[in-house]
């Protein structure tokens, strides 16, 4: 549910987008790390450009009723700082990502929910950087309120932002979404990964595997 990379959300079932995105780069790491699951592992990016939180509360439910997935991957609330809200925006998009998280959870999903990235000025995009952080301390208490897994972004880009953050100050450079497949990477291990052993030649080597929360054939992240 967060456009994975500037202006090129596909609508397909089980496109992942474009291979600079961060959708892309994460579904490659989960398929390298799980191999005797990559032909199961799915991921839609849902996002749209420009999208408001009220506007994801509308369209999430339609969208995890059409994909069934097993994971919801959420990162909204820029576009509601960015349009001139600031910090008057932050108790909509609170609400906004509260109801969200919810609508998930009340269909057995996992939900990993990102902090905003930091902003980088001069940039023509970065509109609301000084309101990013408070925003993010209501995004933390959400996840531990509702038991979403915090997918911490700005804590990976806060002191490489100007290595990780593209020329418009808002949207990453390929880096920097490369930062964010490895970040989601990391949650979604020490959320949903099961250790199991296997013996090869007498030897045990550990197998891994991801746990997910329902038991349907097709395992996606959106």
């Amino acid at each position: 549910m967060s456009d994975g990379v500037l202006g090129l959300a596909p609508q397909t079932l089980g496109d992942a987008g474009p291979a600079v995105g961060y959708a892309y780069k994460l579904k490659a790491l989960l398929a390298a790390r799980y191999t005797a699951q990559a032909a199961a592992i799915s991921m839609t990016d849902e996002g749209r450009p420009g999208e408001w939180v009220p506007m994801g509360v509308t369209r999430l439910p339609g969208v995890l009723t059409s994909d069934q997935p097993d994971v919801l991957l959420l990162l909204e609330g820029v576009n509601d700082l960015n349009s001139g809200g600031g910090n008057a925006a932050i108790p909509e998009v609170k609400a906004g990502l509260t109801a969200m998280v919810r609508e998930a959870r009340r269909r057995g999903l996992s939900v990993f929910l990102a902090t905003l990235l930091p902003q980088q000025p001069p940039g023509q995009r970065a509109q609301a950087a000084a309101s990013i952080q408070p925003a993010n301390v209501e995004i933390r208490a959400i996840a531990a309120l509702e038991g979403a897994a915090l997918v911490d972004l700005y804590a990976a880009f806060d002191g490489q932002t100007a290595a990780l953050i593209g020329p418009d100050g808002l949207h990453p450079n390929e880096r920097g979404y490369q930062k964010m497949a490895e970040v989601f990477f990391d949650a979604i291990r020490g959320r949903l990964e099961q250790k199991t052993s296997s013996l090869e030649s007498g030897t045990s080597i550990p197998d891994f595997r991801l746990h997910l929360p329902t038991a349907s054939g097709q395992r996606r992240a959106r």
